[in-house]
C-alpha cells in the first residue's frame, strides 16, 4: 500500500517531533527533508518503490525522450525489445570519441558522424529542459489557467526573443532577465507580448489548478502543447535524452504507426508533499520517523546531538534495507555469473565451508 501524508500526520511522527498532528506545514517540512536525505542515500537503484518501468512512443524524426517531473533519470533503456546503452553528458566529449551526435539520417537511416555510420542504437543524456516540448522559434507563448481562483498568480519566463536575443523587462520598476505573465480568468488565455525562439527557465507561483503552456504560430494561430504544470510545480526541470540511430519502426512491438516503442527503468524523483492526499515516494513510516528525529538532533546544540543524529539516520537506513529484503528477497539477484558453466565444485562432490 502507498503511504499518504495523512497517514504520516496520524502516525507517531508528530509526537516524537513535539508537533501537533494538525500542524501540517511543520510536519511536511520535516518529512520532505527526510525524504530527500533518504532518497539520496539510496544508491543507484534506490529503495523499494523508488523506481518504475515506463514506456515512450518516440517519433524517429524527432528522436528525443523528455521525462516527467516525477522521474530523476532513466537507468536502463530498451528499444524494440533490445537493451541499449545510455551515455552520460561527457561521453560525446571524449578526446578520441565520435563527437557530438546529431539528428542527420544520411547513412541509410543511420547517423553520420566523423567516425562513420553508427549501427548501434544509443541514448545520450541532454541535461534538463523547462518544457516537455521545445517551442518552435518565432512562436508566441499562450497560457491557459484551469482554476479561476488562480487569478493574479504569475509565471516567469527566462527566454530569448524572435531574434534570438535575451529578453529583459521591468517588473514593478525592478529589472528582470525575462518576463512575467499574470493569470487572469477574465480572458480565455494570456499570450506573451513577443515572439520566442527558446526558453531557458520557468518559475511559477503555487496554484490551485494546473497551468497549460502552448506555443502558437502568430500567422496561423496553430497551437502546440509545450507543458502542463501541476499546482505545486514551481521551477520545472525535465530530463531529456537523445536516441541516435533509431529505426523507423519496431517489427515485433506494439508501437503505433510511425513511432518506435522505448521502454525504460526509471529512478523516480522526489516530489514534495503538503496535502493529505499526497503520496510519499518512500512509504516506510518507521524509517521516515527515524530520519525526522535525525534531522531534529542535527539542529540541536547539545553535547551528544551529532551522535544521536547519526544513530537515527543509521536506523532509518537499516529499516529501509529490511524493507528491500521483505519485498525482493536476499537470494534473487537480477543476474547470475557462472564462470565455469556447469563445471561447479558441487557437481564433483566438493563443497565449501563458509
Amino acid at each position: 500500500m502507498r503511504t499518504t501524508f495523512q497517514q504520516i500526520r496520524l502516525s507517531r511522527i508528530p509526537q516524537v517531533l513535539g508537533l501537533c498532528a494538525a500542524d501540517a506545514p511543520s510536519i511536511a517540512a520535516y518529512v520532505n527533508e527526510a525524504l530527500v536525505r533518504l532518497i539520496e542515500a539510496g544508491g543507484n537503484e534506490g529503495w523499494w518503490g523508488n523506481y518504475a518501468k515506463v514506456i515512450f512512443d518516440v517519433d524517429p524524426n524527432t528522436p528525443y525522450i523528455t521525462t516527467g517531473r516525477d522521474i530523476a533519470r532513466l537507468e536502463d533503456m530498451d528499444v524494440c525489445r533490445t537493451p541499449i546503452r545510455i551515455q552520460n553528458s561527457f561521453y560525446e566529449f571524449l578526446e578520441f570519441g565520435c563527437g557530438l551526435q546529431r539528428q542527420r539520417p544520411d547513412c541509410a537511416g543511420r547517423i553520420n558522424t566523423r567516425c562513420g555510420c553508427q549501427d548501434s542504437v544509443q541514448a545520450y543524456d541532454r541535461g534538463t529542459v523547462p518544457t516537455m516540448r521545445d517551442v518552435t522559434p518565432g512562436n508566441k507563448l499562450r497560457i491557459y489557467m484551469t482554476n479561476a481562483a488562480d487569478t493574479g498568480k504569475k509565471l516567469f519566463f527566462q527566454a530569448k526573443d524572435g531574434n534570438d536575443k535575451p529578453i529583459y523587462t521591468l517588473n514593478s520598476g525592478v529589472p528582470s532577465n525575462g518576463f512575467f505573465i499574470t493569470l487572469d480568468n477574465m480572458v480565455p488565455f494570456i499570450e506573451s507580448p513577443m515572439n520566442i525562439s527558446s526558453i531557458q527557465n520557468i518559475a511559477k507561483d503555487l496554484t490551485i489548478g494546473a497551468v497549460q503552456v502552448y506555443g502558437v504560430n502568430p500567422s496561423t494561430d496553430e497551437q502546440t502543447l509545450l507543458s502542463i504544470y501541476a499546482p505545486n510545480e514551481t521551477t520545472p526541470a525535465y530530463r531529456r535524452y537523445f536516441l541516435s540511430n533509431l529505426p523507423s519502426q519496431c517489427c515485433d512491438c506494439d508501437s503505433p504507426t510511425g513511432t518506435v516503442q522505448v521502454t525504460a527503468m526509471a529512478k523516480l524523483e522526489f516530489v514534495p508533499v503538503s496535502a493529505d492526499t499526497d503520496f510519499l515516494l518512500i512509504g516506510n513510516i518507521p524509517a521516515i520517523k527515524e530520519e525526522c528525529q535525525s534531522i531534529r538532533y542535527s539542529e540541536m546544540d547539545v553535547t551528544n546531538a551529532k551522535q544521536m543524529s547519526e544513530l537515527h539516520h543509521r536506523n532509518a537506513i537499516r529499516l529501509l534495507n529490511k524493507e528491500l529484503v521483505h519485498f525482493l528477497g536476499k537470494s534473487n539477484p537480477a543476474f547470475g555469473f557462472k564462470p565455469f558453466g556447469n563445471a561447479t565444485l558441487e557437481s564433483a562432490g566438493v563443497g565449501l565451508l563458509v
